[in-house]
């Protein structure tokens, strides 16, 4: 493992906002860190990075306790949320800075900071300023300082968050190809679903401080641990057993099925009326009363035969429903409803 975090406790006063059993990184591994305002996403970041020290606990990196050794001894890359470039420099200083601070040759320096240049698409942009380009212009300007030493471990804070929907997707594939390109083991940290299941080999959800689940986003898509992550992961239909009774002969209270998983099907044993059509662009969103309770179903903007007011049958898909008791899965089946 590149880095162990183990019975990590961090107070601010009397608040508790992190306790982390345990959490295991592999190197080479790009990892995202979920989870609402407050889940303690941020202070993770801050405790690896030494930014914040840990009341308890340890950190080790490469089998090397670091628990109290400061930030610029810990081999780690940054790239904030705000940006945080320094202003009165260019772009070429502004990603040179570490390696200055680091007196590395100059002409070394100059090998490696053109490289970078070329790899980021900011080679024409070398002598601006920060204030003279665009946001995702002074990200990747970010991104290539704070990899430029490259750096055992990259940590990286919302940092696609202040951009707009266009360039924030085209960073987002641009990350996942630079970690890829130089092996990198990042750390993203952020609060939304599609960015983290479309970025990270592994996700890590934080809810209250505390470790929920920490999977691949197809096991946590599918398989959430609790009905937090069901929720937090998008768009889900939660049916309480009194309203629609699966006869599964599980103890379950709540049946979870995501909307793309339920299907118009005359075969179906569920039969209700459509109350409201959303057309969401490529998708098409159809709720669906079934004895007083709304169940959604997702198809492709091709299923547009069906109206509100219509009676429907719905199928729910083979195997993708998952039950909980006191908030918990307890098991996931093979279902023909």
């Amino acid at each position: 493992m590149i880095l162990s975090v183990n019975n990590i406790i961090k107070k601010f006063g009397t608040f508790t906002a992190l306790e982390i059993e345990n959490l295991d990184f592999e190197e080479g591994k790009y990892y995202v860190v979920l989870g609402p305002s407050g889940s303690g996403k941020t202070t993770l970041l801050r405790v690896i990075s030494g930014l914040e020290f840990a009341d308890s606990g340890s950190i080790s990196i490469l089998g090397k306790d670091m628990t109290q050794a400061p930030a610029w001894k810990r081999d780690i890359g940054l790239v904030f949320q705000n940006y945080a470039l320094y202003p009165h420099l260019t772009v070429y200083e502004n990603i040179a800075s570490p390696l200055s601070v680091m007196k590395i040759p100059r002409t070394e320096m100059i090998k490696r900071v053109n490289e970078l240049l070329r790899v980021m698409e900011l080679t024409d942009q070398a002598a601006k300023y920060p204030g003279q380009l665009s946001g995702g212009q002074q990200q990747r300007v970010a991104l290539a300082r704070a990899i430029i030493k490259m750096p055992k471990i990259l940590l990286l804070d919302e940092p696609l968050s202040n951009l707009d929907t266009r360039v924030r997707i085209d960073l987002r594939d641009y990350l996942k190809k630079i970690q890829k390109e130089f092996n990198l083991t990042a750390i993203h940290v952020t609060h939304d679903p599609i960015e983290a299941m479309a970025l990270g080999d592994e996700v890590i959800v934080l809810h209250h401080g505390k470790l929920v689940q920490k999977s691949t986003p197809v096991e946590l898509y599918n398989h959430p641990n609790d009905i937090f992550c069901a929720r937090l992961l998008g768009a889900v239909n939660l049916i309480p057993k009194d309203n629609l009774d699966m006869n599964t002969g599980l103890d379950y209270e709540i049946c979870e099925i995501r909307p793309e998983d339920v299907k118009f099907d005359d075969a179906g044993n569920f039969h209700g009326t459509i109350t409201s059509v959303q057309f969401l662009g490529s998708e098409i969103m159809y709720y669906v009363d079934i004895g007083g309770f709304n169940i959604k179903v997702k198809c492709d903007k091709n299923c547009n035969n069906h109206n509100e007011g219509d009676v429907v049958n719905l199928l729910f898909k083979n195997g993708e429903m998952n039950f909980y008791k006191s908030g918990k899965r307890i098991n996931s089946i093979i279902s023909s409803q």
